[in-house]
This record gives C-alpha cells, structure tokens and sequence, in this order.
C-alpha cells in the first residue's frame, strides 16, 4: 500500500487546531502518518493537540516535532518534508480541515495513474465562501509541457495545500519552500510545474480552506510586496534553465500585481521608488519569451512591455477612474 504523511504545520491556532487534528485523523485511508511540526506555538494549541492525541487509535502513527524557534510556514513544511517517511506528501494547515475520505480518494487516483501528483477541489468558508478554480476536463494528464502549460494557464492552483505529491519527486528536484517569505506557495507551484510529468485530478472537494481575517496574506504590507520581488527573482533564475517558456505569464501575473497592490496602499513615496527601481531590473527578461494560450496572455504581454513608470501611472489612473 502507498504511505501518505499528512504535513501540519502548527502556530497559534487553538480557535482551529481540533477541528484539522481530528479531520485529519479521522481519514477512511489506514497507511498514514501524521507530522506535525510546532513552530514555536504560544497559545494552548499544542496542549489541544496532545489531549486529542491521547485519546487517538492512531496516536502511535502521530510525530510531533518542534521548532526551537519561530520560523514560518515555509521551514515548518520544509521540516515536515525532512522527517517525514511516506511515498506521498499532503500539507494541511492547521486551520482548515479536510473531508474523511480525502486521502482514500487521492491515492485510489495515484493507484490507478501513477501520477507524480494529484489536485482536488477546495472549498472556501470563513470570511468568503465559494469553490476554488479547476478548469480542467479529464483525470490524467502526462507530459511536462501540458502540466506547465495548465498551470500557466490557471487551469489548477498553487496552492500546496491539498495536492498530494510524490515525495521522490521533492526530494529529487529540492522542492522545498523558500524560507522566511509570504506567498511561498507561489514559487513552490512553479517549482513543481516544472518538473512534474503526470498530474492526476479529482474533481471532488476534499479540503476545506478557511478565509481568515487576520491572515497573514489578508492585508498587503511592505513585506508582501518585497516578498513577491524575491518570487519574480526567484522565478526568473529557474525559467532561465528551462524550456517551459509558458511559465513566464505567472511571472508577469506577479508583476503586475505589485503594480496594483502599490497602488491600492498606502506607501510611502520612497518605499514605491524603491519597488520600481526593483521591477524595473527583473521586469525587462519578461519580454525575452512569449508563449500565446489566450488572448488574455497577449494582454498581459503587452503591459509588460510598457516602461514600468509609465504603467504605474496607468495602473494609478485606472484605480481613480474604477
């Protein structure tokens, strides 16, 4: 039987923890280990999650480890991954929680394709609801090129939650998350486009993703911006060795999206120089390649061809005008 680890990050969630703890070892699938990693927790969560443990037919399946301390969401995975021993990877946060028979269906999928990974449906609740995007028309795609392309696309998310990913596969092109930033997940998706030959897809809605208010990501900060910088980088260094041209449209996604957000808060005029000092370095490799999937990608291409000061004044005035 296939050995699937259940990654779950941990910090200052004892309003959610129980109710991820208990989806999680409530799976209908048996060969599972569950690596939970505390990342330096002041709250009560890590009592919560040792009296539900106790009561657990599945606690001698349960390994807990903790950080000395706080590093992120980023090194609590990376940590995850490091010490985990299944075929297959799953990353749950600790404030969402998955469908009971989430696992079962996702391996009957890697059973039935041998797929390097497997995405599902998410359902969004909390502040918003509604169902997460898969555009997608089929159980099984193989190739590198197709699987690059549909992320290029938006045709399945970058969220690392609830894909279930080969651990070989990690392990063997470094898929780790970059430490220490927001939006991590952006740059791991790509990471994982890029090297991935068979996705396999279920079109049921196995994950449950909380929209929290105080998230992290909820409110655009110096450091999101910075961070989304180091992303583009990031991104630029790893489409330079490759050949999935395709890629580049979530980069100028990216790009763009720093334009915007610099112009919805309110940042200090130095802090936006600096910004654009910046995408005025990484954005000109954007024009080097173009790969036509829509009409929308045309758009996008051409935006990024315009002088950087130049599209954030028209960024600016489309904001006024809306």
């Amino acid at each position: 039987m296939i050995t699937v680890s259940i990654v779950i990050p941990v910090y200052n969630v004892a309003s959610y923890v129980e109710k991820c703890l208990i989806s999680a070892l409530s799976q209908t699938y048996n060969n599972i280990e569950f690596v939970i990693v505390n990342d330096c927790s002041t709250d009560d969560s890590m009592d919560i999650i040792y009296d539900i443990i106790s009561k657990s037919c599945r606690r001698d399946y349960v390994k807990i480890l903790s950080h000395k301390k706080n590093l992120g969401l980023s090194e609590a995975r990376n940590t995850g991954i490091r010490n985990s021993v299944g075929d297959y990877l799953y990353f749950l946060d600790s404030d969402d929680y998955i469908a009971s028979g989430a696992i079962e269906l996702l391996v009957s999928l890697v059973d039935k394709y041998h797929s390097d990974f497997v995405v599902s449906k998410m359902k969004l609740f909390g502040l918003k609801s509604g169902i997460s995007y898969l555009h997608l028309n089929r159980n099984i795609f193989v190739g590198n090129s197709l699987i690059a392309s549909l992320f290029a696309e938006s045709k399945w998310d970058m969220m690392a939650c609830n894909k279930l990913v080969s651990r070989r596969l990690i392990l063997d092109n470094n898929l780790f998350f970059y430490p220490g930033i927001y939006h991590e997940d952006e740059l791991w998706s790509l990471k994982l486009a890029l090297v991935a030959n068979s996705m396999a897809v279920s079109y049921s809605e196995t994950y449950f993703y909380r929209i929290n208010a105080s998230s992290i990501t909820s409110h655009v900060t110096k450091k999101h911006i910075e961070d989304m910088c180091i992303i583009i980088d990031e991104s630029m260094k790893l489409l330079s060795c490759s050949r999935n041209i395709c890629l580049y449209s979530r980069v100028r996604s990216l790009y763009l999206r720093i334009l915007t957000n610099l112009n919805t808060d309110n940042f200090a005029s130095n802090f936006k120089e600096e910004i654009l000092e910046k995408l005025s370095y990484l954005y000109k490799p954007l024009a080097k390649e173009f790969y036509i999937f829509s009409p929308k990608s045309i758009v996008k291409y051409m935006m990024c061809l315009i002088p950087i000061r130049l599209l954030f004044l028209i960024v600016k005035c489309i904001r006024i005008w809306a």
